[in-house]
């Protein structure tokens, strides 16, 4: 895990997934997609997760995202429960600036994000130095890791890219 230079608390592997565009692929089809967020879809497997006002009721996890889970837990040296997994569908598709709670998770572990299919931008901004701003490229196949105190002293937004293509964020946690 490459530490960033600037941001205490984030790593960064590029080509942590084997085959991006197949997982992509295979989630894309075999998702239940909720249409309730704005700007992208959501679905979530694992334990059950409230997440932004909706509940997500336990749903098993698929063999790909249970391999790929524990192979995170080996990064991360803690459980994964859950994977959130974000649907941009297009490159105007985003989301605001915003830091994740940890009101159900397990505390001082990680929210790790596995980005598939096209490359985005993942802007850091510092709480207390709002024109502080970091950009950080994320790759299709990528593995960036935020622990705790990132939350704490960042926030972190995916800003429109008109241009872009389809994206996913694959993000797992150990809910409690």
């Amino acid at each position: 895990m490459n530490p960033h230079p600037r941001i205490e608390g984030v790593g960064l592997l590029e080509a942590f997934v084997q085959d991006p565009p197949s997982l992509f692929d295979s989630l894309q089809r075999t998702s239940t997609w909720d249409t309730r967020m704005r700007a992208r879809l959501t679905a979530s497997v694992g334990a059950p997760y409230n997440y932004s006002g909706i509940t997500y009721p336990h749903v098993p996890m698929p063999p790909e995202l249970d391999t790929l889970a524990r192979r995170i837990e080996r990064e991360v040296q803690h459980r994964i429960t859950n994977c959130l997994i974000n649907f941009y569908p297009e490159g105007a598709s985003s989301m605001g600036f915003h830091s994740d709670s940890y009101e159900h998770l397990q505390p001082g572990t990680t929210v790790s994000i596995v980005s598939l299919g096209g490359p985005r931008t993942l802007r850091f901004r510092r709480k207390e130095a709002r024109d502080e701003l970091v950009d950080v490229s994320l790759g299709s196949g990528s593995l960036l890791v935020m622990r705790q105190r990132v939350q704490d002293e960042w926030m972190h937004a995916l800003p429109p890219e008109p241009e872009a293509p389809p994206r996913m964020s694959l993000t797992f946690r150990w809910v409690l």
